[in-house]
């Protein structure tokens, strides 16, 4: 009450046919006034109750979810029958490559712009024109600190004959300690004499994503719209390869691995002892399911978020 009374203490009217001369300090009285009315209008209006909350909307208040994050997302499953992913129309469909770029370091200006040319053409000349729904290629470039498909291809490189010996299995663990240290995100050490960063290493990663979607008053049947699908993967996989570049159609474990990274760039604050790439490993074990339909037991984009996004 005392703050009521001095709110209305502060009202002070002045007499009758008196104007005052001094106007800023008027000005000045009267912004306090209205603050502090504005103040006891906030104070009232929370002292309010309508007295119309009912049991109901007492729990939808404190009970209720959030919009799904998740449910806006265009994934609905991957057909590894026909090595597409099904959108969330459940009719549209698209396909993920890697691409292994070309390297660019001490070569000519020609070179560099036949290679331009070659790429421009294939993105050009490998898609029909369409007016409605065309087909939308996107490109995704990420450094990742995980060298461990670097291992593998070491692995893989190995003679048939020196395979599984002490020697190269030795060397191969070696290695593998040290691109787990340079993977590191301080990386190994820091360098203060030449460019003030962390001395680390990571393998750049490039995406191309190739998908269409299909109006819904298309009659054409599933099969037809995946066969047109990959008849332009296979126009701009020839295309690609003739300027030199390397391509590989990513499965559905590799499109999840692509994309946990995306959406969980921090999972081990979740894991206590577990470095981030341990727990991108750790998603990636699948359970058996005993000859059921993947589908009952997983969803594809709910199974890519191990935190709150």
């Amino acid at each position: 009450m005392s703050f009521l009374s001095e709110v209305f203490s502060s009202f002070k009217p002045t007499k009758a046919g008196v104007i005052s001369s001094e106007p800023n300090e008027n000005t000045g009285e009267s912004d306090i006034i209205q603050n502090k009315m504005s103040e006891v209008n906030n104070e009232v209006q929370q002292l309010k109750r309508s007295g119309k909350l009912t049991q109901s909307q007492h729990h939808r208040r404190l009970y209720s979810q959030e919009p799904s994050f998740i449910d806006h997302l265009p994934w609905g499953e991957y057909l590894n029958e026909h090595g597409v992913i099904l959108l969330d129309d459940a009719r549209s469909v698209g396909a993920v490559f890697d691409i292994k770029p070309i390297g660019t370091a001490g070569r000519s200006i020609e070179f560099l712009s036949r290679i331009r040319n070659l790429v421009k053409d294939a993105l050009q000349d490998s898609f029909d024109e369409l007016d409605i729904n065309p087909y939308v290629v996107q490109f995704y470039c990420q450094d990742s600190d995980d060298l461990q498909p670097y291992i593998e291809q070491l692995r893989n490189y190995i003679s048939p004959i020196a395979q599984n010996s002490a020697f190269s299995e030795e060397w191969l663990r070696v290695q593998a300690k040290h691109f787990k240290d340079i993977g590191k995100p301080e990386g190994l050490f820091i360098d203060d004499r030449v460019t003030n960063t962390a001395w680390s290493g990571r393998i750049r990663s490039t995406k191309m994503v190739i998908y269409r979607y299909v109006d819904k008053s298309n009659d054409s049947n599933e099969n037809l719209i995946i066969e047109q699908l990959n008849n332009a993967c296979s126009r701009i996989n020839g295309a690609l390869t003739t300027a030199g570049l390397q391509l590989q159609r990513l499965d559905g474990e590799q499109i999840r691995q692509w994309l946990l990274r995306w959406f969980n760039p921090n999972p081990s604050i979740n894991f206590e002892g577990l470095s981030n790439n341990d727990c991108y490993h750790l998603f990636g074990k699948q359970t058996s399911n005993d000859g059921l339909p993947e589908l009952a037991f997983n969803d594809f984009s709910e199974d890519l978020f191990y935190s709150q996004p």
